[in-house]
């Protein structure tokens, strides 16, 4: 009988064995990309109740997921919010994507389990799905801010003084930024619960605050969408209004309203009828924007008066009290 012919010789068995092996290696440790992008942060952005704000950290070298866009769902599969291709890919390290919030999605509060997807190639194809459980409120009872000034013009040295002042005009904080002849933008940091805010620099700076000057503030100056008075079209450089998580101010964390306010409003024909529950004088009034903007005034010394509201338009706004007492109370009204 003749032996059986080999389709290798034994050095071409060597190399199949090598190749088939390395197949099989290959195989068994293969590794997605997905496998080395971990989403650390899903939260709101804190100047934009808007936006979501997911943070991802890349351990992969180089540049990946080419054109991605992140979509969030909530626990039954509804679209929460999508992000709008911004980059060429996610490189190595830490990259925050900004999500645009669905106009119709009722938003959870607390803790929700949450899917999330990242699509490539301009939403092309699905790359990623993680599912984990998320709570777009900062826990922490207050949560950082960077306030910066930035200078468009000739660089000036010298101590720029602000204040920040809360909804009911209190100074809740204040310190100073220092401006030098080597950068454009200098920052101070605070820590800050949720709520409405009007932050002002000081007359009495160092430096005259002029147009060529912009105000800000931002969780990160590097990473996060922040406010400016360049932003809002502010013609007035040396004061910023802004809310700061404002999608989390009713939560647990956020500063307290005074409750218990001592007087009922109406709405009736363009007019917001306030009147006292306890029949006393109703003293001074101020209804404000949540931007802490003042739009009308009234001092009544009866238990009821009458403001005019027909040139505003619908949304939330705020009512503070303050009665001959000295009292002071603040309620949030729906005009509609």
């Amino acid at each position: 009988m003749k032996p059986a012919k080999h389709l290798f010789s034994s050095t071409q068995n060597v190399l199949f064995i090598f190749f088939l092996s390395g197949l099989l290696f290959q195989q068994a440790h293969a590794q997605s990309p997905c496998d080395s992008l971990y989403i650390q942060n899903v939260q709101y952005s804190a100047t934009n109740s808007d936006i979501i704000a997911i943070t991802v950290l890349n351990e992969n070298t180089g540049w990946w997921f080419n054109y991605p866009g992140f979509i969030l769902y909530d626990q039954n599969g509804d679209t929460l919010a999508q992000e709008t291709v911004d980059f060429f890919g996610i490189g190595t390290g830490v990259q925050v994507h900004h999500l645009v919030v669905n106009s119709n999605a009722q938003i959870p509060s607390g803790s929700f389990p949450a899917t999330i997807e990242l699509y490539t190639g301009f939403g092309d194809s699905l790359m990623c799905t993680w599912q984990q459980s998320v709570e777009l409120c900062p826990t922490d009872s207050c949560i950082q801010a960077e306030i910066y000034l930035v200078n468009l013009d000739t660089l000036e040295a010298g101590t720029v003084y602000w204040s920040l002042y809360d909804t009911l005009g209190v100074v809740s904080l204040s310190g100073s930024i220092t401006m030098d002849l080597i950068d454009h933008t200098h920052f101070d940091t605070v820590c800050l619960p949720p709520g409405y805010y009007e932050l002002y620099l000081s007359p009495f700076s160092d430096i005259w605050i002029d147009d060529s000057y912009v105000l800000g503030i931002t969780a990160s100056y590097s990473q996060s969408i922040g406010t400016n008075t360049a932003q809002q079209n502010n013609p007035s450089p040396e004061s910023l209004a802004f809310n700061w998580y404002e999608a989390c101010i009713d939560g647990t964390n956020a500063i307290e309203e005074l409750n218990g306010a001592t007087f009922n409003v109406i709405q009736n024909n363009g007019l917001l009828i306030i009147s006292s529950t306890n029949n006393s004088a109703l003293g001074d009034l101020q209804l404000m924007d949540l931007q802490g903007r003042i739009l009308q005034e009234d001092q009544s010394n009866n238990s009821s008066t009458t403001l005019n509201i027909s040139s505003l338009s619908s949304g939330i706004y705020l009512l503070l009290n303050r009665t001959v007492k000295n009292e002071l109370f603040i309620q949030k009204i729906f005009l509609h």
